[in-house]
């Protein structure tokens, strides 16, 4: 299969982060997959012990990166539309940042779909 980011799509965060980042723009050739829509990728990725409720998920060529990994790299590749997003997605992509913030993202996510009444994938 062609390279792709497996995100969960029912996450409204997920959701408009995938949207900011603006991934087509850079490299159209990623697809942007939500992960409810694909069990098959999830199941998939479980077997090779990722788990996609511990973070989205990015496979370039033969890398898999997932968690706090797949983050940086997005956040490296992001093309919002304007300046100020561009900088701080930048920011969040250096350094110890993005291991030092993905497990309150993490967190935030599941108190999140859990506020809103929609299951784990």
């Amino acid at each position: 299969m062609a390279d792709y980011i497996l995100y969960d799509g029912e996450c409204p965060v997920c959701s408009q982060y995938m949207a900011l980042a603006n991934l087509r723009k850079v490299a159209p050739s990623i697809q942007v997959i939500d992960a409810r829509q694909r069990p098959d990728l999830v199941e998939e990725h479980r077997k090779n012990g990722v788990e996609i409720n511990e973070g989205m998920v990015i496979k370039i060529g033969e890398n898999v990166m997932s968690g706090a990994d797949a983050f940086a790299t997005i956040n490296r590749f992001a093309a919002p539309r304007s300046a100020f997003p561009k900088f701080c997605l930048r920011l969040l992509s250096m350094g110890s940042a993005p291991r030092l913030l993905y497990p309150a993202l993490k967190f935030g996510r599941r108190i999140l779909l859990i506020a809103l009444r929609r299951k784990m994938i």
